[in-house]
């Protein structure tokens, strides 16, 4: 169905669907829009746009995503948790259709799309400033396993910098899409790999396509959360296989060391694959110490730290029992250390290198920001239809 230059009404906004910009759903069938917002002051914004018939089958499952989104984003305890910002639903050529409306470029930039349009991160992002995401990124993980939910899809595109809050936003249920990729060709987080590569060794072990729903344990978050860690630190982590993406996990977990370049891990990785192949007496690595050392010892400067490692090591081990928890993370020496300022993030990281967001980005006195925060809380999907 043709739904470009379509208008759709709400009752505040009116909401012309301009083009396709991404893809959600189990099987990413389904059209992410980007939308202009008019109000009532014939004020125009844009925001991307999702929209389900009621007669999906999929239909309760974004109900429960979009209640989940509302409860989360109207707490002010969740600041780092991308809130949608609202729900309606409308009749759009005699089908009931729940509409979902949700920050975008104006707003908000995923460090996906950072990674691969700023040339001075492309291989990655700085250790202070890794430690500047990921403090905030587990704080809203550590909110959503309260609130005894799973996130399943988390990756450095459903991590963003929202210029109107100034901080680090991790997307969750209702709030989570893929983009179409802009540059990062080759990224392991293509939209027919993302759900079955990433994902933790006990939720599945296979390579086709399969959408995960439910977790046994928030531990499976944990992995994707190393996941995500190594593509912030290496701008792209692309490899052949799954097999190859749990080999390298394999490795860091072990090894805890983490060279300067994705190549170069790939590489140790291969070779440490290849050593314990060999006869025990051929070997050139006795012991994963042996290959800690030499880790060390092969590179002079070290663009990612050793304690870095220890964090993305104790989120990718493979045994359960042994993977940090999100509460354990919280003590890890890595979070521990002074994560620096968003100023300091902003002003190197996003500023001036997104034209879509550097307007936004003059500092806000406290009072006017606070205000802008009330105006986030998004309004109910479960009113009257319209």
């Amino acid at each position: 169905m043709d739904v470009i230059n379509l208008v759709i009404s709400d009752s505040e906004n009116r909401y012309r669907i301009l083009r396709p910009i991404g893809t959600w759903g189990p099987d990413f069938s389904l059209i992410v829009y980007e939308v202009l917002v008019i109000d009532s002051e014939n004020k125009a914004s844009r925001a991307a746009f999702k929209m389900i018939k009621e007669t999906d089958d999929l239909h309760e499952m974004v109900v429960d995503d979009v209640n989940r989104s509302l409860r989360l984003g109207s707490d002010r305890g969740c600041r780092y948790i991308l809130p949608i910002i609202s729900a309606f639903y409308s009749q759009i050529r005699d089908d009931i259709t729940l509409c979902i409306v949700l920050y975008y470029d104006s707003h908000v930039v995923s460090l996906r799309s950072l990674l691969s349009t700023n040339p001075d991160i492309t291989d990655g992002l700085h250790d202070k400033f890794l430690r500047i995401v990921l403090v905030r990124v587990l704080k809203a993980l550590r909110k959503i396993h309260k609130n005894y939910n799973h996130h399943m899809q988390i990756t450095a595109g459903n991590i963003f910098y929202n210029a109107q809050t100034d901080t680090i936003q991790l997307a969750y249920a209702a709030s989570v899409y893929e983009r179409y990729p802009t540059s990062n060709d080759g990224n392991l987080f293509s939209v027919n790999k993302m759900l079955s590569w990433a994902l933790a060794p006990e939720v599945i072990d296979e390579e086709a396509m399969e959408f995960v729903y439910f977790y046994n344990t928030n531990k499976s978050d944990i992995w994707l959360l190393g996941i995500a860690a190594l593509e912030l630190a290496y701008g792209k982590i692309p490899v052949e296989s799954r097999k190859e993406l749990l080999e390298i996990a394999r490795y860091v977990s072990e090894v805890k060391i983490l060279p300067n370049s994705w190549q170069a891990l790939r590489q140790k990785t291969a070779e440490l694959i290849a050593d314990r192949a060999m006869p025990p007496k051929k070997r050139k690595f006795a012991s994963t110490s042996q290959a800690s050392n030499n880790a060390l010892s092969t590179e002079m400067e070290k663009r990612l730290s050793v304690c870095f490692g220890n964090f993305v090591a104790a989120c990718l081990d493979a045994d359960l029992d042994k993977r940090a928890s999100a509460k354990q993370l919280k003590r890890h020496g890595f979070r521990k250390k002074n994560a620096g300022s968003m100023q300091h993030f902003r002003d190197v990281i996003v500023k001036e290198k997104n034209p879509h967001v550097a307007r936004l980005f003059s500092v806000k006195p406290k009072r006017k920001l606070e205000k802008m925060e009330k105006k986030q809380i998004p309004k109910s999907p479960l009113g009257p239809r319209s």
